[in-house]
């Protein structure tokens, strides 16, 4: 029994160092291909209306290849708005899995949820040509295409808290705002323009409204615009400045109340709400214009005096006046029996107004629109892909810079949280209508 004891021990200590051996090589990280692209994103985390950046990152061991999409990224539940790429991509040394690499960033989106819950971007595909390795020159070589497809990247989007407070709008983020204007004395009628400025770090392309209270005595002549003045590729602050131009109709001294803005900070997870100061304005009396000199009145001329009339003429004069009233006065009575009297006419029936298309709806449009000229796939295209083929097409710039904004107004009725209110909704329609019947006309010529 003691022999075969020493018989197994010994052969367990001969299996030992090759099971060792055996975990060892299993435990290798297996080594990445020769080219390959991932995902990083700076936040798996975020409250619905936060803005994330993904960006996509390219590893490859040789020559750089040559690229371009094959396919757009699905994220289904999250607004999505590509970066502008640079000019050059620029690549950087990187090791994976102990192997030396070139890493350079093909693609950054800005993503905000719109909906809690567990949410993802997937299938964005790269095509790659890479240079043939026959030991000819690079013009000669042949190059060799392969589509590679990125992971896919999941995001835990969280509610936000509740209740909301009153007058939140769907702001989310750290944000500052000012009101500024370029008069703080002026005349009746001379015009007032209003700047209100918010800066901060946030989603301040999909920004709800801010509302202004301008004072009674005042008319406004323009609807504030939104103009985003800074974009910074790195998520970091941004601002965004709407102008109102205000004419005063009466002389008086008003007093503007502060602006208000209520934003969730998801950094602190609470509501915060920020102001501006207050401003007052003296508005003078309107400059009076010389009146012009008034003309003489001219004197009526005076009938001149004429000779003297019988009596007798003028009672015959009376008479036939009196006869022809008669004869007038029996001609109408006969033609008024012959004419039946008509019938009340029924007042007409009141038009109804035509109902506003959904801001969903509006979109749809305007791409049917954009195919109707030729561009084929409007949906799938970006802001800038869109303003290059409206240039080819022959569109002018402003209407092509016009129609992009419009996509971004629609863009922020669908997925800025909260409803949308009728007058932008109105708003929205009036554009858009304006938008299609200018392309239709370019269709048409």
């Amino acid at each position: 029994m003691h022999k075969s004891l020493m018989f197994c021990l010994l052969v367990i200590s001969l299996l030992l160092p090759a099971a060792s051996t055996q975990a060892k090589s299993v435990g290798k990280t297996a080594p990445r291909d020769t080219l390959f692209i991932d995902a990083s994103i700076d936040n798996r985390t975020p409250y619905v209306g936060q803005e994330v950046l993904l960006t996509y990152n390219l590893y490859f061991r040789t020559i750089a290849p040559r690229i371009s999409d094959t396919g757009k990224a699905e994220h289904p539940g999250l607004w999505g708005q590509e970066v502008t790429p640079e000019r050059y991509i620029r690549s950087i040394p990187a090791t994976v899995s102990g192997q030396e690499y070139r890493k350079a960033v093909v693609k950054k989106i800005r993503l905000v949820p719109i909906q809690a819950g567990r949410l993802t971007v997937s299938n964005y595909r790269l095509r790659c040509f890479l240079p043939q390795d026959s030991g000819l020159s690079l013009e000669n070589s042949k190059d060799i295409e392969k589509v590679i497809i990125a992971p896919t990247t999941t995001i835990d989007a969280k509610p936000l808290p509740k209740p909301t407070p009153e007058g939140f709008s769907g702001a989310v983020g750290a944000f500052a705002v000012t009101l500024a204007t370029d008069h703080y004395q002026l005349h009746a009628g001379e015009a007032l323009n209003l700047s209100i400025k918010i800066d901060g770090k946030g989603n301040l392309k999909t920004f709800p409204p801010v509302t202004v209270n301008y004072p009674a005595g005042f008319r406004q002549e323009a609807p504030a615009v939104p103009t985003v003045i800074q974009e910074d590729a790195d998520n970091t602050d941004e601002a965004v400045t709407s102008r109102i131009t205000l004419r005063p109709e009466k002389p008086g001294t008003y007093r503007f109340t502060p602006v208000r803005l209520t934003a969730f900070n998801p950094w602190k997870a609470r509501y915060e709400t920020v102001s501006t100061g207050d401003i007052t304005v003296r508005v003078l009396p309107g400059v009076t214009l010389p009146k012009q000199a008034v003309q003489d009145s001219i004197p009526v001329p005076q009938p001149e005096k004429t000779g003297w009339i019988p009596p007798a003429v003028m009672i015959a004069m009376a008479a036939g006046v009196l006869v022809l009233i008669a004869i007038l006065y029996l001609v109408g009575s006969r033609q008024r029996k012959q004419v039946p009297a008509s019938a009340p006419k029924e007042p007409e029936p009141s038009m109804p107004k035509p109902a506003l298309d959904s801001a969903e709806t509006l979109r749809k449009r305007i791409y049917e629109a954009l195919r109707s000229i030729g561009i084929p796939n409007p949906a799938g295209m970006t802001s800038l892909q869109i303003k290059k083929a409206l240039t080819v097409r022959s569109i002018k710039p402003e209407s092509a810079e016009a129609l992009l904004e419009l996509l971004k107004m629609i863009d922020h009725a669908v997925y800025t949280p909260g409803k949308t209110s009728k007058e932008s909704i109105e708003k929205l329609n009036r554009k858009a209508h304006a938008v299609i019947e200018s392309l239709s006309k370019r269709r048409a010529s």
